[in-house]
């Protein structure tokens, strides 16, 4: 029923947007009546046949694949200690929704440390700032537990805060500096794209093949109660491994390839 009822959202959505005006010109000032359309074709041409841009957009595809595994796979994983006897009666294996919600708690604080974080150091190091969060909190996922370990769990759910914002919100707010100004609409829409649909889809295809490889759902019969619970067991410590690797990795990659002359 929840996907039932976002689909048929997402198709309300979908048929209200035609009902839009269609506004010409600058997206920064009122719409220039006299301003001409820019095709699909040339729009994207003046955008990629920038290296600068082309190269951002092609890391925001990298890191929204991080950012499609956290949303995958954080909650099962916590979930998953219910299934093994010593962690079962713990509070975090049984909260794990209350635990992620840290993350958000992290998401919205953390946002106060974009704008003097992009003036002190610029694009460049802020985005690699990013990755590093993302392949920490992987990390402390993978040797986290509701256990001793709860505060490798806790760590991973703050963290989240520097790794989406420095990514998100930090590319948002260069692509919106560097697009040019009858475009800027256009490059956060295609931002978006990259992100939330090519960098989105890859993660779970790839991401998911991964964690597949060593989990699987199995029916787990919780305190004895003679009540099973579905729960993804499994080796997890190998693919948070991989995907801290892969988010250092590809830091490691975009400060070798990233390079802007005025750095915002």
């Amino acid at each position: 029923m929840q996907l039932l009822c976002s689909g048929i959202m997402g198709v309300l959505t979908a048929i209200y947007s035609f009902s839009l005006p269609l506004l010409k010109g600058s997206a920064d000032s009122t719409p220039n009546p006299t301003a001409t359309r820019i095709s699909l074709k040339e729009s994207l041409k003046q955008m990629l046949t920038r290296r600068e841009i082309a190269v951002f957009l092609l890391f925001v595809i990298m890191s929204g694949v991080c950012l499609q595994i956290s949303n995958g796979f954080v909650t099962p994983f916590i979930t998953h200690f219910s299934g093994i006897g010593e962690y079962a009666d713990s509070f975090a294996s049984g909260n794990a929704t209350m635990l992620f919600s840290l993350s958000q708690i992290s998401e919205a604080a953390c946002i106060l440390l974009v704008g003097i974080s992009l003036k002190w150091k610029g694009i460049r190091y802020v985005y690699a700032i990013g990755l590093l969060a993302w392949a920490l909190r992987f990390l402390m996922l993978g040797v986290g537990n509701p256990g001793d370990g709860l505060l490798l769990l806790v760590g991973s759910m703050l963290v989240y805060g520097i790794a989406f914002n420095f990514i998100t919100i930090a590319g948002h707010l260069y692509i919106q500096q560097v697009a040019p100004a009858n475009m800027k609409g256009f490059a956060q829409g295609l931002m978006m794209f990259m992100s939330n649909g090519i960098g989105a889809t890859f993660g779970t295809i790839v991401a998911g093949s991964v964690v597949n490889r060593w989990c699987h759902w199995q029916m787990i019969d919780i305190f004895g109660s003679g009540i099973p619970m579905r729960l993804f067991m499994g080796e997890w410590i190998y693919p948070w491994s991989i995907f801290a690797a892969y988010a250092f990795v590809v830091m490691l990659m975009w400060l070798l390839l990233f390079r802007k002359k005025a750095d915002y």
